[in-house]
């Protein structure tokens, strides 16, 4: 990109230097002989190079100054809330709010970028619970911290899905009534 605008700033110099000489009556014999041929093109093609270049000039530094002017990327996923569900907690991650953005219309995006963490924690000690299979199409989830243990007949993901459709129907319903999502999580069994 730099290049390119050397370039045109070089040639619109150039057309400007030999427009010059055609209006101040220099002959082209008059001048080395690697300029003559530059003298023999009529003037009017110099005047509209200079112009297109010209607005090259401009609208390349105008997408410069844009790219220049972008916000910074949002940061990766934070926690923005946590849902009771299950007797267990999932925790609900989105990205960040941007610099630029209002409040409020990151509360109205808010339902559609959320997503539920997964596992879900221990609701005693707030340990991620690991899951096995036991018999008969059942799931054991269990604490390695405190012992907390809790049998469910769907599994991580399955349920994860559900506490999202529960936490995303509450946020859907605080964003239309303007308000902002509670930090506080709200006690929800299923």
């Amino acid at each position: 990109m730099e290049i390119a605008k050397y370039v045109a700033i070089c040639l619109q110099a150039a057309s400007v230097c030999i427009l010059a000489l055609n209006f101040g009556g220099i002959r082209a014999e008059s001048l080395p002989r690697i300029l003559q041929p530059l003298l023999l093109v009529p003037w009017y093609f110099y005047a509209a190079l200079f112009i297109v270049l010209l607005a090259v000039g401009i609208t390349t530094r105008e997408k410069i100054r844009q790219i220049g002017n972008a916000p910074p990327a949002p940061p990766s996923l934070h926690k923005v809330d946590l849902v009771e569900y299950r007797g267990v907690t999932w925790d609900i991650l989105a990205p960040a709010q941007h610099p630029l953005e209002k409040p409020a219309d990151y509360a109205q995006r808010l339902p559609t970028i959320g997503e539920v963490r997964i596992p879900p924690k221990c609701p005693k000690c707030g340990v991620e619970l690991e899951e096995t299979k036991s018999m008969l199409f059942w799931h054991l989830w269990r604490c390695v911290s405190c012992g907390f243990r809790k049998r469910n007949r769907d599994s991580y993901v399955t349920e994860a899905v559900r506490a999202g459709k529960i936490w995303r129907g509450r946020a859907e319903t605080a964003a239309e009534a303007g308000a902002s999502i509670p930090a506080e999580p709200t006690d929800r069994k299923g």
